[in-house]
């Protein structure tokens, strides 16, 4: 989900819908994962505590709604090409020359005495530079899906930003997917 969050809200309402419609589909808490990459220039108000809508006017219906429709057309679409498949847990560390990530806390990062004092030039190495993540591939070896959790801040678009955009990881599982076809990726 390309959103700031998931709601229980929005976790509530997906159950509710899916198992209304598809009864024998047993889908549950325990066996669905809905997941957001915390992206700032997505839209608000989908939660029903306050808190969550300060920054807008209030729950949105509409956006709600939505938010809700689509993730209930994901699962039909991923129900559809259920199957076995085989869960590989992988790690690749990014090369110092790759300017993947910055630290947005350099001042702290830099007391800790573990921390290798860096240029500022250089501040991209001053991040964790291992990606881990999760393959799933069919029986046949053919690759599903891709769950990494590479440690980098979703949020570079400015506040200028208007419209609604899925940030550095949306750009990273769009890149993914479209290097390995057939593949879903989530960052």
């Amino acid at each position: 989900l390309e959103q700031a969050f998931v709601t229980m809200a929005i976790s509530e309402e997906v159950l509710n819908r899916i198992n209304k419609e598809f009864p024998d589909w047993n889908i549950t808490f325990a066996n669905l994962m809905i997941t957001a990459q915390h992206t700032h220039s997505a839209p608000g108000g989908y939660g029903h505590y306050p808190f969550y809508n300060f920054t807008v006017p209030g729950f949105q219906v509409r956006i709600f709604n939505t938010i809700c429709s689509g993730i209930i057309e994901a699962v039909k679409s991923a129900y559809k090409d259920l199957g076995p498949v085989k869960i590989f847990w992988g790690n690749h560390q990014v090369s110092p020359d790759k300017e993947v990530a910055f630290n947005r806390s350099m001042g702290a990062y830099l007391n800790n005495q573990d921390a290798k004092k860096i240029k500022k030039d250089e501040w991209h190495l001053g991040v964790n530079r291992e990606m881990e993540g999760l393959i799933f591939s069919d029986e046949s070896g053919k690759e599903k899906a891709y769950i990494n959790w590479f440690g980098v801040h979703a949020t570079s678009v400015s506040s200028y930003n208007h419209r609604i955009h899925h940030d550095n990881k949306g750009v990273a599982a769009t890149l993914y997917a479209q290097n390995h076809p057939g593949t879903i990726a989530f960052y």
